[in-house]
């Protein structure tokens, strides 16, 4: 099935070669060798390793579908909508919401806006 992870040793401490996770970065994918006192653990992570910031995947991302990134206004709104969703339900909500606002054409603060009266409602209820 799935790539199983070994267990490391009993009573070693892992050592990350800083330098090797370094040079395994520029592949994209996490694939290395632990080290340990008494052998090794093989590290796989499926994730390709990030090479962009919030920022720089939003403004390439935002390029390639033809529109403008968010204002430094909008990007704060639209976390904090995410942030409000994801406390006030499942983590889940927070892109739905994100994408609920940007179908109903409604500014990221008014989206903020209306979740957070959600949310207070939500807790009134309970």
């Amino acid at each position: 099935m799935g790539h199983e992870r070994p267990k490391p040793p009993r009573g070693s401490e892992p050592q990350v070669v800083l330098a090797d996770l370094l040079r395994v970065a520029g592949t994209r994918r996490l694939e290395n060798t632990v080290r340990f006192a008494g052998g090794s653990l093989e590290l796989w992570i499926g994730w390709p390793v990030m090479t962009l910031t919030a920022e720089q995947w939003t403004q390439r991302f935002a390029k390639r579908l033809g529109t403008a990134p968010p204002t430094d206004s909008e990007r704060d709104a639209l976390l904090g909508l995410a942030g409000v969703a994801a406390h006030a339900s499942e983590r889940t909500a927070a892109p739905i919401s994100s994408w609920l606002t940007a179908r109903a054409g409604v500014a990221p603060s008014e989206a903020l806006r209306a979740a957070n009266e959600l949310a207070e409602e939500l807790e009134r209820e309970t």
